[in-house]
């Protein structure tokens, strides 16, 4: 293999990326075929890009999404090189795979099939993503795998939350169709189809599509009756008690009064809870044939608010994410406060400290079992300022 930063995790998603029936080397050898390997400036991650024709390696770069300008023009630059057949000259680094991934029996092409790989973020629930093509680089669709135990039960999960929502039969949303869910080369696997094009792009802004689609998701998932807030504290607390020792004082501190903020309400304050996606965000919607099309539902939750996925996603706008925590507090209960959401003014702050609180200890159950680190995730360092602040503000009460 080519030295690449963070040798380690790179070595991880090779072995995770081969559990599909291929071998990856460093050099040629005959019935392999050229990747470039893309690296995430940011943190520990890779993109692997397939060299064997222009159109297929253009297509390849769809299954990386930027969302920072200077990113996306690097992109489009690559894409045009590709095109013309240049596409040697962005790829600095390249990997040579051989074999035919276990995928092929799940899509109806004939001709031979093409595939991009993502090796995951490095986090406690990283995954292989694999994008699959025609020869044409049609996109056909997705997998995703993993050996980690933990991350198979999410995989196992989102298959189920997809066949959910299928069921549904919503007319504001389009979702993928599960092709396949089960073990495969000791690896647990999801295969979807997909309606995205090489030229996909996301919105990075909240459109009056986003809006349709939440409000037919709480419609159609809603509980019969509206949940008291004293009934979510509870379950919050249940939550708690299994992750106390692992989290510094501060920590628990924290969550008890919020926990103890919200089973404060007087027993009359009652929420509509339903089915929440549980990671909302630009990056895993799109827009195709006027309607909405919604992935990666890994993450999706019974019996909680419209509000979270509202919230979660204005927050992931690339002009939301630097802001300072008072700033992105403004801008969820502006938010929230639009007049299609039917919130009360009265009903913000709780609605804030629940979306809060699902976030930071779906971060802290995430954490490995001798891991006690949550400062060291990703957003718990600014999740944590935004509940002090809505603590101190409400001094145990919250209006």
């Amino acid at each position: 293999m080519p030295y690449v930063s963070g040798w380690e995790l790179f070595s991880e998603a090779v072995i995770d990326i081969e559990s599909l029936g291929l071998r990856i080397a460093h050099k040629p050898i005959p019935g392999t075929t050229p990747y470039a390997v893309v690296d995430g400036r940011s943190n520990a991650r890779w993109w692997l890009v397939p060299l064997q024709s222009g159109r297929v390696a253009a297509s390849g770069l769809a299954l990386f999404q930027p969302l920072l300008s200077s990113a996306k023009l690097i992109k489009l630059a690559a894409v045009i090189l590709s095109l013309i057949g240049l596409q040697r000259l962005w790829a600095r680094q390249i990997v040579y795979i051989g074999g035919e991934p276990s995928l092929k029996e799940c899509f109806s092409a004939k001709a031979g099939l093409s595939y991009a790989y993502f090796t995951g973020t490095d986090s406690p629930h990283r995954k292989i993503a694999v994008q699959v093509m025609d020869a044409q680089g049609r996109l056909l669709g997705f997998a995703k795998l993993s050996r980690n135990p933990v991350v198979a039960v999410l995989l196992k999960h989102e298959a189920a939350m997809l066949q959910r929502v299928q069921a549904l039969a919503l007319n504001s949303a389009h979702t993928p169709r599960v092709l396949f869910s089960g073990q495969q080369g000791g690896a647990q696997l999801l295969v979807t189809d997909t309606l995205k094009t090489a030229y996909t792009h996301s919105k990075t802004r909240f459109t009056a599509a986003h809006q349709d689609f939440l409000q037919e998701l709480a419609r159609l998932t809603a509980l019969p009756q509206p949940l008291p807030v004293t009934e979510l504290a509870a379950k919050f607390a249940v939550r708690v008690e299994p992750v106390r020792p692992r989290l510094e004082h501060a920590w628990c501190q924290r969550l008890e009064a919020a926990v103890t903020t919200l089973a404060a309400q007087p027993l009359q304050t009652l929420l509509t809870v339903g089915l929440s996606h549980g990671d909302f965000t630009p990056w895993n919607t799109f827009i195709v044939k006027g309607r909405l099309y919604v992935f990666d539902w890994e993450y999706a939750e019974e019996a909680l608010p419209l509000s979270n996925d509202i919230i979660h996603f204005v927050l992931n706008q690339p002009n939301i994410r630097n802001l300072h925590s008072e700033q992105k507090l403004d801008t969820a209960f502006k938010a929230l406060s639009a007049p299609w959401t039917g919130l009360a003014t009265t009903e913000l702050s709780t609605l804030v400290v629940i979306y809060l609180l699902t976030q930071i200890l779906r971060q802290v159950e995430r954490l490995p079992s001798d891991e006690s680190h949550i400062c060291d995730l990703d957003g718990a360092e600014e999740q944590a300022a935004m509940l002090d602040i809505l603590l101190a503000r409400n001094t145990g009460t919250v209006h």
